[in-house]
């Protein structure tokens, strides 16, 4: 559900105000918005405040928004904690990974395309990923 910027009402937050969003401005210039914000039924942020500022940083009017059923002032803050908490950083094997998989895609021969769909068709198959 996209709703306008200009009503969403920011309480007060665990995080400084002050943050860098720079990183995320370009990416959601390039990928758009990938997940949405929280806010409660009365349009209060209750997570995704980077969000916000890199959408209002690159002009937009709407954004996307999940709203949930969060009255009480404890919990939205406990779910500002765990929604910023849970995430897990990318180890230092998983970026290599990361790394090779692109690497794969930057071949532009037809044959070299179709074997590396192949490849990954029978490994999605079989549910793994080398």
């Amino acid at each position: 559900m996209q709703i306008p910027l200009k009503d969403i009402k920011i309480p007060p937050r665990v995080r400084n105000k002050k943050i860098d969003v720079d990183d995320l401005v370009e990416s959601m210039s390039e990928f758009g918005q990938l997940q949405p914000i929280l806010i409660n039924q009365d349009y209060e942020l209750i997570a995704g405040y980077r969000r916000y500022k890199a959408a209002k940083k690159l002009g937009w009017q709407t954004i996307d928004v999940k709203i949930i059923d969060v009255k009480d002032k404890k919990k939205r803050v406990l779910i500002e904690l765990e929604e910023n908490q849970a995430r897990m950083n990318f180890t230092a094997e998983e970026i290599e990974k990361a790394k090779k998989m692109l690497s794969r895609y930057n071949q532009n021969g037809f044959f070299y395309q179709l074997w590396i769909s192949i490849i990954e068709f029978f490994q999605n198959l079989f549910g793994y990923w080398k």
